[in-house]
């Protein structure tokens, strides 16, 4: 039952990105329209650095990453790209900028896109101790499907180099994906810090985690702004926008 709810759920999220494929946008924040590459990438988006640049170890780092892609093959998810921007613009050079684009196409059952996430996670650690990443100086935003990717990052840089990273920002993990999160949050202890913000309504895909040592923070529903309307502004989008905008 807990996977068929998920699906339904998931379907509602399709349904919305479709009508943004064929209508208006739901935001640059999230998609634009174009064919995904079918290949991860991490990009360098740090002031002064070309997108395959190594980081300065000296400074903080942010490394944000999007969800799964309902249309790959008209959509591109820009919530990386999108994050950086903002984050640059507030903090200049003082902080390194990497976005994590992955291939998050459907893989035909829910193992298959838990194993894809999963896969890709440990690809971003790897990519990430290539680039010269310090994991105690290193902040994560996941959103979605992109919360196992980070999740998994980090429990590769933690057991790799004996560090936790400084902190995980889960946006609307989906609860149903809880399991696979817990496994690579606790085993060992990825990060210093989790912060689990989900999303209120009934289009969102998360829930509280109620563990200690993880911080739940709901983001309000959609219905209260009242310029969220439409299809394509349902809950488990729009935490992406309210994160934007109230906490980088």
């Amino acid at each position: 039952m807990k996977n068929n709810t998920h699906l339904m759920l998931v379907a509602t999220f399709m349904a919305a990105m479709t009508f943004s494929a064929v209508g208006q946008l739901v935001s640059p924040v999230v998609a634009t329209r174009g064919k995904s590459p079918d290949v991860n990438y991490l990009v360098n988006h740090s002031i002064g650095a070309h997108p395959q640049s190594p980081i300065d170890p000296s400074k903080p780092t942010m490394v944000i990453t999007h969800g799964w892609n309902p249309l790959p093959n008209h959509l591109q998810l820009t919530t990386p790209a999108a994050y950086a921007d903002r984050i640059r613009a507030r903090m200049g050079d003082r902080v390194n900028v990497l976005g994590w684009n992955w291939d998050s196409r459907n893989q035909g059952s829910p193992a298959g896109n838990n194993a894809n996430a999963v896969s890709s996670g440990s690809e971003l650690g790897y990519e990430l101790l290539k680039r010269g990443v310090v994991p105690s100086k290193t902040v994560f935003i996941g959103h979605s499907m992109g919360t196992i990717v980070v999740t998994t990052a980090a429990n590769r840089l933690t057991r790799q180099t004996g560090q936790p990273v400084a902190e995980l920002m889960l946006l609307d993990a989906p609860k149903g994906k809880f399991e696979v999160i817990y496994s690579q949050l606790f085993n060992p202890g990825a990060a210093r810090r989790v912060r689990n913000f989900w999303a209120g309504g009934h289009t969102g895909l998360g829930a509280p985690m109620n563990i200690p040592g993880i911080e739940d923070i709901q983001a309000p529903e959609r219905d209260a702004h009242g310029s969220n309307t439409g299809i394509a502004r349902i809950d488990h989008i729009d935490i992406l926008l309210w994160f934007y905008e109230n906490y980088l």
